[in-house]
């Protein structure tokens, strides 16, 4: 499922839904009154800018932010880098 569709299905079940590039992307204003945030990222996201947009909105709450990890489908697929690229 890429990104954008995955904003569009938490949209059509009316959940506020943004699509970023990163933390500097992130409104203070989505913020206001929200108990529950999910955040999910594509695997080619490097995990720093995750941590960073979770710091981020650790910052824009006034409240303790709890952070934990949902259960998913783990995907071990591997792909063979073509020849002309290996060493």
């Amino acid at each position: 499922m890429s990104c954008d569709r995955l904003r569009d299905l938490g949209e059509e079940c009316d959940l506020p839904s943004y699509l970023i590039n990163g933390a500097q992307d992130l409104q203070p204003s989505w913020f206001t009154n929200v108990d529950n945030v999910g955040l999910t990222a594509g695997a080619s996201a490097p995990e720093v800018l995750v941590q960073e947009v979770i710091e981020k909105i650790k910052t824009l709450s006034s409240e303790e932010v709890k952070v934990s990890d949902m259960n998913g489908i783990e995907e071990n697929t591997f792909f063979v880098l073509p020849r002309k690229v290996r060493k």
